[in-house]
């Protein structure tokens, strides 16, 4: 099997797998460099002063492939999330400052080297939705999007979007400027932007602009489970010319997170997106077991590298 050196060097994993074990960055290197990785994606719960020190060791050692907004948490902060500010908040002030620490994730991009940054758009605003979208804490299986759902989110929709697109016009600049794209990532809960129609909406409007699209596996399969999509892959066969990378996770309906080969996605579906030259991390919880990691990143790799 001949390898295509340039399809492995766009495989990594991110830095939430170390979330909570007081690895330092000298141990996530030696981690990475075990696992037979060359690339990383640091994310949002990586601290200010932990970043100052990984900086130091990241450019000789491994490459940074993506950074996760927003990073680095926030000074002040106890917890980072990609949602910690809203770019679909209709409180400008909120608004503003996602515009701020995207900005910032943009500039760490560019000097870490990193191509691209992935964003969470933010959210519809909706009544009732953590009594009735927070599936992850639901018994899933029977979870299914309902007709009042989708009302609720076609009576408000525009006005998020709207925002959403006064946060991206100042994010596209600042990374038309800087050399770097911003991966869209499609998210996990219904009322999350952007949904199908809102992502064509955005390519449409920012057309030949710095935006792409960041698929996240597990979220997708998720959709899928709740009757939102017909299949894993709709999202990736829709906006093909604008994707950039790709979540690597399994899932077993809708807990997510796992390592590939531990859950019921078909890789061998996403066969001919992983052998292109696109990002692929994976994004794996910190429970995860060191030896399923590892059996995970064998089975994207043969995938990725698998004849015919």
């Amino acid at each position: 099997m001949i390898r295509d050196e340039g399809v492995f060097r766009m495989l990594g994993i991110s830095t939430c797998w170390w979330h909570g074990k007081s690895a330092t960055p000298e141990q996530i290197i030696s981690d990475i460099k075990d696992f037979g990785l060359s690339g990383i994606e640091l994310e949002y719960r990586l601290s200010e002063d932990f970043y100052d020190h990984l900086r130091n060791i990241i450019p000789r050692e491994i490459k940074v492939l993506s950074i996760h907004n927003f990073f680095p948490r926030p000074r002040g902060f106890d917890k980072g999330s990609g949602d910690l500010f809203l770019l679909s908040s209709t409180d400008n002030e909120e608004r503003q400052k996602a515009i701020k620490y995207t900005i910032k994730s943009i500039q760490i991009a560019e000097e870490t080297g990193a191509e691209v940054v992935v964003v969470h758009l933010g959210h519809v605003d909706m009544p009732h939705q953590k009594e009735f979208l927070s599936s992850k804490e639901l018994n899933g299986h029977n979870l299914k999007v309902t007709e009042e759902m989708i009302k609720l989110r076609e009576e408000r929709w525009r006005f998020n979007l709207e925002a959403v697109f006064k946060s991206l016009e100042r994010i596209n600049r600042e990374a038309d400027k800087r050399g770097i794209l911003v991966g869209i990532e499609n998210r996990y809960y219904f009322h999350e932007i952007p949904d199908k129609r809102e992502l064509a909406i955005i390519f449409q409007e920012f057309k030949g602009s710095n935006l792409r699209y960041w698929h996240d596996v597990g979220h997708a399969h998720a959709h899928k489970e709740m009757g939102i999509l017909k299949d894993d892959t709709e999202l990736m066969d829709e906006f093909e010319e604008y994707l950039i990378g790709v979540h690597l996770h399994d899932a077993v309906g809708f807990q997510d997170h796992r390592s590939p080969g531990e859950g019921e996605i078909d890789f061998l579906k996403l066969k001919r997106y992983l052998n292109r030259r696109i990002i692929k991390i994976l994004e794996l919880n910190p429970w995860v077991k060191r030896k399923k990691v590892l059996k995970g990143i064998r089975l994207i790799e043969s995938i990725i590298y698998m004849n015919g």
